[in-house]
């Protein structure tokens, strides 16, 4: 399965951006973050060749000095993280890719939207169903 990225209100009482992968898709994207940290610049997750991304969502994480965190508008998702916090987010994924079902929250206080990875909780019938 690739990741799936998207956007939900009121998930779980929370508006969240919901990214979802098996293994190796988890892997990585985590091997992205890290690009971000050793390169600066952004990425378009969303077009990732490896990203289902739902509803139209589009996702750019970004070096940014500090963490100021996610933000929506409309449907773009603005992901600004420093280096390091880019590094544990990558940390986070990579975590995520060692187990069979779990879910890790990737937020800081500064977001907007509640940011959460999983893995094996949703699968592709539910994205189907629900992304």
């Amino acid at each position: 399965m690739p990741i799936h990225i998207g956007f939900f209100r009121d998930f779980g009482s929370s508006d969240t951006l919901l990214i979802e992968g098996d293994l190796a898709g988890l892997r990585q994207l985590a091997d992205v973050f890290r690009q971000l940290v050793a390169g600066g610049g952004s990425t378009a997750i969303h077009e990732l060749a490896f990203v289902a991304a739902h509803h139209g969502i589009r996702v750019f994480a970004s070096i940014a000095d500090r963490d100021f965190g996610a933000s929506i508008n409309g449907l773009d998702v603005s992901w600004k993280r420093s280096r390091t916090g880019w590094q544990e987010t990558a940390e986070k994924v990579n975590a995520l890719a060692t187990t069979t079902a779990a879910h890790q929250y990737l937020g800081i206080d500064e977001d907007e939207v509640t940011v959460m990875a999983s893995c094996g909780e949703y699968g592709d019938a539910w994205w189907t169903q629900n992304g």
